[in-house]
């Protein structure tokens, strides 16, 4: 089976996530599935990337680039449920997002996911940036008042952060913020 196919979506919602605008040639040739030049709209910013997805040696694989521009980071983490973790949830975050984003992940057979071959390389950038009653900064107050933690803004924040055999890699980044 080969399929080439040019898509034009007008709107998409799946669970919390909506999208509009979606605009993405697949392919499908040679077990390979393709995904090129996506566009969409969604999180009140702009999605654009590519993708691969194929089987190797008994196992598929996923590589993608993705391209983030202007998302709403408070409405990011309520479309993905906060990314399963209690951390920091959407009740405690706001700003705008860019992020590009390089991806590889592979599943063995029965869709197991191997979390230790996890690669992704991520450049972020978030811009008008507050933490909102973010109890870690807490520990803060004996250096700055509790009153100046409790909403901290920052203008901007920018990091490459990796994740790599299960490790994410986070370096260390200045912060110039209203605290």
């Amino acid at each position: 089976i080969n399929v080439n196919l040019n898509t034009n979506v007008s709107n998409f919602s799946y669970n919390t996530l909506i999208a509009s605008d979606i605009r993405l040639q697949l392919t499908y040739a040679n077990l390979e599935l393709i995904g090129e030049n996506m566009l969409m709209k969604s999180l009140n910013g702009n999605i654009a990337g590519d993708f691969k997805f194929y089987e190797s040696n008994n196992k598929l694989k996923l590589f993608s680039n993705i391209n983030l521009k202007g998302l709403n980071i408070r409405n990011t983490f309520l479309a993905f449920d906060n990314f399963k973790q209690d951390f920091i949830t959407a009740e405690h975050i706001k700003g705008i997002g860019t992020a590009e984003i390089k991806m590889q992940a592979s599943w063995k057979p029965g869709f197991i996911f191997e979390k230790e071959e996890l690669k992704v390389k991520s450049h972020l950038v978030i811009e008008k940036g507050e933490l909102i009653q973010f109890e870690p900064l807490e520990n803060l107050s004996d250096y700055v008042s509790l009153d100046d933690l409790k909403e901290v803004q920052f203008s901007t924040l920018e990091n490459t952060i990796e994740i790599d055999n299960a490790v994410i890699t986070i370096p260390a980044m200045e912060i110039k913020s209203s605290a």
